[in-house]
């Protein structure tokens, strides 16, 4: 895995949501990198990606729930003739094909509370050495909407509720940016009613919200956010880092170099490029060990290098959907659940497990 980081063997996976299978994008950033001209095309990086439909027939795909150390989560839904949804969760490795399922629980909600969704983030634990898969249900309760958490381990195989009050509004499909051991989001605060920046401590089981750069100040506040001026949320060369995206004007990029410290945070870098700033849709998709960064500028992706501001657009296919891509990294990482996918070509069949 640490030999495909550094010969940027790294796929980019873009869902279109609804889920549609025939429109999921998959962009292989090393074969971008190495032939600049040549354009990618949908599933052109293995089978296993192709169809991801291989266990259930009657369920659909919901959505990616994160990739980690080469093992992908991926999120199942069935509706049955009342309206309700059932779930279901997979981890897969694509390199070695194997998989292993993860029951959700039916019920996590107590008397007079009704499921309205759920959210799924996948993650590790370097305390324990072993992968945590994190809940989050929207319920409603006489007419609100609360959230409770529940997380699953995957080497115990048991989910656990988690008895915190859960005072943020996520949203659906958000990814969650994993950093030291926790995720992070930008969410509105039920409290305050602006949107903050929280952690959840995968270890600890815990949400706590960081502080921002002090000079944020300059930039608009809640309510005022909007196309003109968005914040987002990534990870760079192992830290945390915000981007403040002021429309047409500039690109601030704040790292916290010492996590958890106010005072560490610094403005790294300014962008000024004008194929950047007057992007509607922003993000940053990975670092790179040269220091240069991916960006996604609406429907293209940019290399940027800090050190010189210079860029170029990567010629793959334009990217359809301003969904967040999940960033896969093919490893050998066993789940030992003893299931494995077969494919059979000469069958009509495409995936027997």
């Amino acid at each position: 895995m640490n030999h495909n980081i550094q010969e940027n063997n790294i796929i980019l996976i873009y869902p279109d949501y609804p889920m549609n299978l025939r429109t999921i994008q998959f962009i292989s950033l090393k074969l971008s990198l190495l032939f600049p001209s040549t354009e990618c095309r949908h599933g052109e990086v293995s089978p296993e990606f192709t169809d991801c439909s291989f266990i259930y027939s009657g369920w659909r795909i919901d959505s990616f729930c994160g990739s980690y150390d080469g093992l992908l989560c991926i999120c199942y839904v069935r509706t049955d003739v009342d309206c309700n949804k059932d779930e279901q969760i997979v981890v897969l490795n694509p390199s070695t094909t194997e998989f292993k399922e993860i029951r959700v629980p039916t019920k996590l909600t107590g008397k007079g509370k009704i499921k309205l969704r759920s959210l799924f983030w996948f993650g590790y634990d370097y305390k324990i050495a072993d992968y945590k898969l994190v809940r989050v249900v929207g319920l409603d309760s006489r007419g609100k909407e609360n959230f409770e958490v529940e997380v699953y381990t995957l080497g115990l195989d048991s989910w656990r509720k988690i008895d915190e009050h859960v005072s943020y509004k996520f949203e659906k499909h958000q990814p969650g940016v994993l950093v030291n051991g926790a995720l992070h989001w930008f969410v509105v605060s039920n409290v305050k009613r602006v949107k903050v920046l929280v952690s959840f401590d995968i270890s600890n089981e815990r949400f706590v919200e960081l502080p921002l750069p002090k000079e944020r100040l300059t930039y608009p506040e809640e309510p005022l956010e909007d196309a003109k001026y968005q914040r987002k949320v990534g990870e760079l060369g192992g830290c945390i880092c915000l981007l403040f995206h002021v429309f047409g004007v500039r690109v601030d990029v704040w790292i916290m170099q010492e996590y958890g410290v106010w005072e560490s945070w610094t403005k790294s870098f300014t962008i000024k490029r004008e194929t950047i700033t007057r992007a509607l849709y922003l993000s940053l998709k990975w670092s790179f060990l040269n220091n240069e960064i991916l960006l996604q500028c609406d429907d293209k992706l940019i290399l940027y290098d800090p050190k010189n501001g210079r860029h170029r657009k990567l010629a793959v296919c334009q990217i359809d959907t301003c969904t967040d891509a999940v960033k896969y990294v093919p490893s050998l990482v066993p789940l030992n659940s003893g299931k494995y996918l077969v494919h059979l070509r000469n069958k009509g069949k495409q995936w027997k497990a």
